[in-house]
């Protein structure tokens, strides 16, 4: 469970682990949904958490039958990846001084 932002996303995807994210603002909601709708998610507006919607919620997601292999197949996408190369690469290219 976590609000969303971008940092932790990432790191809770890499996991591989189905997760419950608690919006509260800026780029956070949009996460939420984004992950949701990969399956592997499922989000809770921070002003409707109440423990009897956190505890709903999690039960949902734990018993979805898909949550916790679509998890597990982002995370090995994402291990997959090595995004701190594929930037540098990029911006090498961008920065490289004309012959």
């Amino acid at each position: 469970m976590h609000p969303g932002g971008i940092g932790t996303l990432a790191q809770a995807l890499a996991a591989g682990r189905p997760q419950m994210i608690v919006p509260v603002a800026f780029d956070q909601p949009d996460n939420a949904r984004r992950t949701a709708a990969l399956g592997v998610a499922r989000s809770l507006p921070f002003r409707k958490a109440t423990a009897a919607a956190l505890a709903r919620e999690l039960s949902a997601l734990l018993a979805a039958p898909d949550s916790a292999s679509r998890a597990a197949a982002v995370g090995v996408a994402i291990a997959g990846e090595d995004g701190a190369r594929v930037a540098a690469n990029a911006l090498e290219g961008i920065c490289q001084p004309d012959d």
